[in-house]
């Protein structure tokens, strides 16, 4: 069964609802172009961002509860670094073969960056987002933080660690302000890690905050207020490089995370929330996303035209849901269990689908 992190909670379907939510912007963003967006919003951004708030709550709870890496940090980090990959490495690769043979030749001079999760620096390196791997770099950040979020958890002390990850969120937002002042390109702001700190950050504090026992009647509010407090200085143009609207949506997405890790009592919230065909959707959402570029490929070879229109990516959604279902349970589902039994426990936590791609465009 998977579990949310957050001690005594259990499984929150509702978690895996949000994941849904979050590859459905992506995949409405990707598959459609700009005309089509409400408002003219590049409404995946946000999807990303809530899936990476997502990923410091649980990753962080996961740690926490695991009382840091125990005694032996280097065992322990490594068994938890395979109980990762072994959620996420079987889908990426299997998507890399079948990338390399959809791109052609030149696709070799890209999969050696992918395949040990450097997409993102490979963006920054060649400033050009590149093919059908664009949308990797969220896994990348994802895999970056997980080489370094354990060690902070385990060497900081616990009545340090709220501050430290005040730390990291305000270094997100003066990361952005130096790299935008400094002139080094567009996308250092959007795919590295040292970006998306506050994402993540924030959902650490919240799974932080709940294990020392804030009431989340306190820490909503505070949440809303801080996001509130970030539009209003997006609007009126104060710190613009640093994009505290960012940081605004992320407080915003890790309040509605607290709401569902505390179990929304509204009966109308909890049926939405919980529908079994969403939590199903959230529960493959990381193959959704990672072989999301794949469709438009083959519908496109079949129909022997760029896919465009409604109907078109409906098709192209449709397609990646039952490839991601296939997978899931044909291969990934397999590996993972494999690999839990060699660890002679439980398998890990889902806390994450690695998270969708954000301002990269549709190839």
């Amino acid at each position: 069964m998977v579990r949310d992190g957050a001690r005594g909670t259990g499984y929150m379907p509702a978690l895996d609802t949000l994941r849904a939510l979050a590859v459905a912007l992506v995949l409405y963003t990707h598959y459609l172009p700009e005309p089509y967006w409400y408002r003219g919003v590049y409404w995946g951004e946000q999807g990303v961002r809530l899936f990476f708030v997502l990923s410091g709550f649980l990753i962080t709870g996961l740690l926490l509860d695991r009382d840091r890496l125990g005694e032996d940090p280097l065992r322990e980090f490594g068994r938890f670094m395979l109980a990762r990959l072994a959620r996420l490495y079987p889908c990426l690769l299997l998507y890399l073969l079948a990338f390399r043979v959809l791109g052609g030749s030149w696709t070799w001079q890209l999969i050696p960056w992918d395949a040990v999760y450097l997409t993102n620096l490979r963006i920054v390196l060649w400033n050009s987002w590149g093919s059908v791997d664009a949308h990797l770099w969220s896994l990348s950040v994802e895999q970056q933080f997980y080489l370094v979020w354990p060690w902070v958890i385990a060497l900081v002390p616990r009545r340090w660690l709220p501050g430290a990850v005040l730390l990291a969120i305000g270094g997100a937002l003066a990361f952005r302000s130096a790299w935008s002042s400094a002139g080094l390109g567009p996308f250092g702001i959007w795919v590295l890690p040292m970006a998306h700190l506050d994402s993540l950050g924030l959902g650490a504090l919240v799974a932080v905050a709940l294990r020392r026992g804030v009431p989340h009647r306190v820490l909503v509010p505070a949440l809303l207020a801080a996001s509130a407090l970030g539009w209003g200085l997006s609007a009126a143009q104060i710190l613009p490089l640093a994009g505290p609207r960012n940081t605004a949506a992320a407080c915003l997405f890790a309040a509605i995370v607290l709401a569902c890790a505390r179990r929304m009592r509204a009966p109308a919230a909890r049926v939405l929330l919980e529908a079994p065909p969403l939590v199903y959707l959230g529960r493959i959402s990381y193959g959704i996303y990672v072989y999301h570029q794949l469709a438009p490929r083959v519908l496109a070879g079949l129909l022997d035209r760029p896919v465009s229109g409604v109907a078109e990516a409906l098709a192209c959604a449709a397609l990646t849901v039952v490839i991601a279902a296939a997978s899931h349970a044909l291969v990934e589902q397999p590996i993972r269990a494999a690999v839990a039994r060699r660890l002679r426990r439980q398998p890990d936590p889902d806390p994450d689908p690695a998270g969708p791609s954000v301002p990269a465009p549709s190839p």
